[in-house]
């Protein structure tokens, strides 16, 4: 898991499986002060998709071609480059 802090917000990313096509998978968690920002029962429907999710957090995966994790990058690199 790796979490990336700024004052009292976080951001998990809990890395879940590697499917047989070699695709990752994660699940993305925000919370503000140790509680989490967006309520499960927003989040979550009633499908065999969200089995295993933890509760308030984002599946993704690079077969969805999401774009989070290339702008976190994007972010982190940026900030490096000017410290």
């Amino acid at each position: 898991m790796a979490t990336l802090r700024s004052g009292a917000l976080t951001l998990e990313i809990r890395y879940t499986l590697r499917d047989a096509a070699g695709w990752l998978h994660y699940a993305l968690c925000f919370r503000w002060r140790g509680e989490l920002l967006f309520r499960p029962e927003l989040l979550e429907r009633p499908t065999a998709n969200w089995d295993g999710r933890a509760p308030g957090a984002f599946h993704a995966n690079l077969l969805e071609l999401d774009t989070l994790l290339p702008v976190l990058r994007h972010v982190l690199d940026s900030r490096a480059a000017a410290a």
